[in-house]
């Protein structure tokens, strides 16, 4: 079972897990438009490889017009919200 934490590269937040099976690290960037992953088998080697991920899918996203990051929305929070107005 793997625990996850959290890396910061320039604000941008990664959920890091570590994978016993193949003993390294894996991060993923989140609220992402589509996926930044890394893989790196100790923390100082897991840095540089979240920052070259990070810098080929804005470079990536640059080149294809794409904006790299989700815009995050109340429309859940306001549905829930509703819901709980409802059967209350």
């Amino acid at each position: 079972m793997s625990r996850s934490n959290t890396l910061f590269i320039d604000g941008h937040k990664a959920r890091v897990t570590y994978d016993p099976v193949v003993d390294m690290f894996r991060g993923v960037f989140v609220n992402t438009k589509s996926e930044a992953r890394f893989m790196a088998s100790d923390v100082k080697e897991l840095k540089v490889a979240a920052r070259d991920a990070l810098d080929s899918y804005l470079n990536a996203c640059s080149i294809t017009g794409v904006k790299p990051f989700q815009q995050r929305t109340l429309r859940p929070f306001m549905a829930l919200q509703r819901l709980k107005a409802i059967l209350h």
